[in-house]
């Protein structure tokens, strides 16, 4: 496989709850699930690594179905940052086209975006062949709104992050970015309803000042209709005091945490 699953688990017995879902974590361009550590996501965990995001779905529903094969009772939350998100827009997509049904509780999409400009692509891509050190570095500041939260990411992540992502991952990243936009929430909402027999909720967190995946743009988009009342029932949008990566800010980060189905902090 070009991208890598890796289960992260406890013996059962250790559990604290035992009907914990799986939750399939999903990072966004430029980051890994190490990013996601602040969230002390309790297992069993999937820590996605994408490599290569245009066989990113059909990877993943692979794995998956083979791990349904050992466990046919699991249950699943899929979580999504940035990228992430309109990765698993479309691996429900593909789920949907492949028949294939999955026990889902929720899914929690962070920073998402329908959709960037060629623009905004072309001048990050002109970045990485300048310099791609500094091109990340100037990212990863524009993630965060708070100095103080940028300090402790940086601490924690940002030497590692400038060294750690293949060039070519990361062109390929912008290139899915720029060929691919997020389901408009009516195309969402049937697709779920197809691969899930449970009517699960779908929580967003964005933050409120994301230079990265404006606020304004989600609202305009996705909670147009007012009308709608699956807007309140089914998709719950949460606003954060942060920038695009809100995980190196407790109050944000204690928000977002208590999304999972088996927060029992």
């Amino acid at each position: 496989m070009n991208n890598l699953f890796h289960l992260v688990d406890i013996p059962h017995s250790e559990h604290k709850n035992k009907t914990a879902p799986v939750k399939v974590l999903v990072p966004g361009w430029a980051t890994d699930c190490r990013l996601f550590k602040p969230l002390q996501i309790e297992p069993p965990f999937i820590e996605c690594t994408v490599n290569d995001p245009f066989v990113f779905s059909e990877e993943l529903t692979s794995y998956l179905t083979d791990y349904l094969k050992t466990h046919p009772s699991a249950t699943f939350s899929f979580f999504g940052f940035s990228m992430g998100a309109l990765l698993i827009s479309q691996l429900i997509k593909h789920l949907s086209s492949k028949k294939i049904q999955l026990e889902l509780l929720n899914i929690i999409f962070c920073g998402m975006r329908y959709g960037y400009s060629s623009s905004e692509i072309d001048t990050l891509k002109a970045g990485l062949h300048l310099n791609t050190e500094k091109q990340l570095k100037q990212f990863y500041r524009s993630c965060f709104y708070s100095p103080q939260d940028y300090k402790l990411f940086f601490k924690d992540l940002g030497k590692s992050y400038l060294s750690s992502f293949e060039p070519t991952h990361l062109f390929s990243g912008l290139q899915f970015l720029e060929k691919y936009t997020f389901s408009d929430k009516n195309t969402l909402e049937k697709l779920i309803s197809q691969i899930s027999p449970n009517q699960i909720n779908v929580h967003l967190f964005q933050g409120s000042f994301d230079l990265i995946a404006p606020l304004n743009e989600l609202e305009n988009n996705l909670f147009a209709d007012a009308e709608n009342e699956t807007l309140t029932e089914r998709f719950q949008l949460f606003k954060l005091s942060t920038g695009h990566i809100p995980f190196y800010n407790e109050a944000s980060c204690n928000q977002l945490s208590k999304s999972f189905p088996d927060y029992s902090n």
